[in-house]
């Protein structure tokens, strides 16, 4: 994990050119968050 918020950011930028520009994959309509407790992942 990147401790530096600046260079997290410029990844997640980084990532976003790749996924979008480059590869161009559809940006998605909505995303979900799913919670689950670790002590039920088994």
């Amino acid at each position: 994990m990147i401790q530096d918020k600046e260079k997290r950011l410029e990844m997640y930028k980084k990532i976003e050119l790749l996924e979008y520009e480059i590869l161009e994959l559809p940006r998605p309509d909505k995303v979900i968050f799913l919670h689950l407790p670790y002590e039920l992942g088994d």
